[in-house]
């Protein structure tokens, strides 16, 4: 609800400062998702972290989710972490 709430395309064109504050939330709230659910998804969850920019090692550990991403980080092209859902053909 947060990300479509503060619609960061709509703020792009308005206010820069609150888009870039509003793409970092989203992105600290998904590491922290991403190290809590890597005992479920790890495979899943290291695609994520990797598109964070998070390194492997001690970043991805139970201790690191006191240690906020830091502003300014480079981020690699996008990639998908899970597969497109084709729906089966009947």
């Amino acid at each position: 609800a947060y990300f479509a709430e503060q619609a960061p395309w709509v703020l792009r064109k308005t206010d820069i400062e609150r888009m870039n504050t509003v793409l970092y939330v989203t992105l600290e709230v998904l590491r922290i998702v991403a190290i809590l659910a890597q005992p479920v998804m790890p495979n899943a969850t290291a695609k994520l972290l990797d598109a964070l920019g998070q390194p492997e090692g001690d970043a991805r550990q139970f201790a690191a989710l006191g240690t906020p991403i830091r502003p300014g980080t480079a981020l690699p092209a996008p990639a998908p972490v899970f597969p497109k859902f084709e729906e089966p053909a009947e």
